[in-house]
């Protein structure tokens, strides 16, 4: 799959060098950390006292107010102190067990809150810098966070433990305060486990364990001083806002039970190889990439499923990129898929093939286009969208599409195709209420009428539909050398003509 990320998308943040003689203290810190906050759309208060190179801090909480009235969602932490050191670095350390509490709040129903507690052996970050630019170093041995409560307006009435263990963690954070408030970050984390167990008190009784391998994630942010409209992200976009996130991991293991009066419902079992995900947001637009070198699946569910079904790919690559602010120029776009070696399990198979009249062949899909669109509107300034009428002309135009490759691969037939088209928005009649494109498309197939041949011979298509399909194909493509291979040429000209392999269709 190609790649999507351009120099537009990807806006890293380096661990710059600190200068000669850099020195910080507690109350540079703590500045530091109000200005994320207040990046982030919150606001960030807590008791602080001083005692002599030390100051604790107590009732920290970080709140955010939620757009229209909707209510508040916050965050707060236990106690901790930052000690000032003699090589002008602050020591910031966290007593165990250590709480993080997450809660929300909305008008006329009452407050969620959540609260997790840190559990191992020390907790210490090194922060560094100089005022208005702070790295913050934090390394651990295992580490256990563990759900200690939760609470909901009206009671919750069910058994609910969620369990987190990692073996080692390393995290490198500087935060700058410019004319962007500016935040790299990256986590290492080694082996992990997270358990999850939830039993409702009427016989329902959910279990799920995901391990995982050690894994990277870099985070990079420029944000609004003093943060931005959630509801119109536009402004800000236009201003530098950008957002980027990666993660690389070594892949993980995933199972999961849920019994109703301990008959299974629900059984899965979902292991994925080595995978990266890529996610970026600025004024080019939306970019979501993954990678995922392996995954198998299988489900198991008795009442729905007469048997288990199961899955497996040899890799997975997805993605796309989307504009999203308003322009009178083009903007790219993109979109590409590709699932390689799709293995159907032997349930599947023996559902409808039972004799093993089809080849087992794994089946490839593959997608890659690109095109250029003309965006009428901030697709980010959600009260606007209100306002669209989209009965009438569509809020954009496409100008262009490309598509790159298309691959479709299954019962030892395979389908190939590549096309390329420009839009004149201007011409709404030659193709009623649709911009009348002008371009080419071709398309291979090979082995495409032995598979009809195999799947009539195995009772999966009728005679008559046979000869249906064939007559079908005969219309819109032509003989090409080799064994069973045909091409299509489609071409939509100037002049609104359709053409197919020379013959005029319209």
């Amino acid at each position: 799959m190609r790649r999507f990320i351009a120099a537009s998308l990807a806006l890293p943040v380096t661990m710059a060098g600190l200068p000669a003689g850099a020195e910080i203290t507690a109350d540079d810190v703590w500045a530091n950390g109000q200005a994320l906050a207040e990046a982030s759309g919150g606001r960030q208060v807590a008791t602080l006292n001083r005692s002599g190179d030390t100051v604790t801090v107590r009732d920290d909480i970080t709140t955010w107010s939620l757009p229209m009235g909707a209510g508040s969602i916050s965050y707060a932490l236990s106690s901790y102190t930052m000690t000032e050191a003699a090589d002008g670095t602050v020591r910031i350390t966290y007593a165990l067990p250590f709480f993080l509490a997450l809660s929300a709040t909305i008008p006329g129903e009452g407050t969620a809150s959540i609260t997790f507690s840190i559990s191992g052996d020390e907790l210490v970050t090194i922060a560094a810098g100089v005022p208005g630019a702070i790295s913050y170093d934090t390394e651990t041995g295992p580490l256990e966070i563990r759900l200690d409560t939760l609470d909901v307006p009206g009671g919750f009435d069910a058994t609910v433990e969620m369990v987190l263990e990692t073996d080692r963690t390393l995290t490198q954070t500087r935060i700058v305060e410019d004319t962007l408030t500016v935040v790299y970050s990256r986590m290492e984390t080694g082996h992990t486990t997270a358990r999850f167990y939830l039993e409702d008190g009427t016989g329902l009784v959910s279990e799920t364990e995901i391990m995982g391998a050690p894994s990277v994630t870099t985070v990079n942010l420029g944000l609004e001083p003093g943060g931005s409209d959630l509801l119109n992200l536009a402004p800000a976009l236009r201003n530098g806002l950008y957002v980027s996130v990666e993660s690389e991991t070594g892949g993980s293991d995933t199972q999961s039970l849920t019994t109703v009066d301990q008959q299974v419902i629900d059984r899965q079992s979902t292991f994925s190889g080595p995978a990266t995900t890529r996610l970026a947001l600025n004024d080019a637009g939306l970019m979501v990439e993954a990678d995922i070198d392996g995954l198998a699946v299988n489900l198991e569910q008795p009442d729905v499923l007469p048997f288990p079904i199961g899955f497996d790919l040899s890799k997975i690559s997805a993605g796309f990129l989307i504009p999203l602010l308003a322009s009178t120029e083009a903007q790219p776009f993109t979109y590409a898929l590709d699932l390689a070696d799709l293995r159907l399990g032997p349930s599947i198979w023996t559902l409808f093939d039972p004799d093993k009249s089809l080849p087992r062949t794994p089946g490839r899909l593959a997608i890659d286009l690109e095109g250029q669109v003309i965006n009428g509107v901030d697709w980010l300034n959600f009260l606007a969208l209100e306002d669209l009428d989209y009965v009438g002309p569509l809020p954009f135009s496409l100008e262009a599409f490309t598509l790159n490759e298309l691959t479709v691969s299954a019962l030892d037939a395979i389908v190939t195709g590549s096309a390329a088209f420009r839009f004149d928005n201007a011409d709404t009649t030659t193709y009623p209420d649709f911009p009348k494109p002008i371009g080419i498309a071709d398309f291979t197939l090979q082995g495409i009428n032995g598979v009809l041949e195999m799947m009539s011979d195995a009772g999966f298509i009728p005679s008559d539909a046979l000869f249906g399909a064939r007559m079908g194909l005969g219309m819109v493509t032509k003989a090409a050398p080799g064994d069973d291979n045909l091409t299509s040429a489609i071409e939509l000209t100037e002049d609104g003509q359709i053409i197919a392999n020379g013959q005029r269709l319209r």
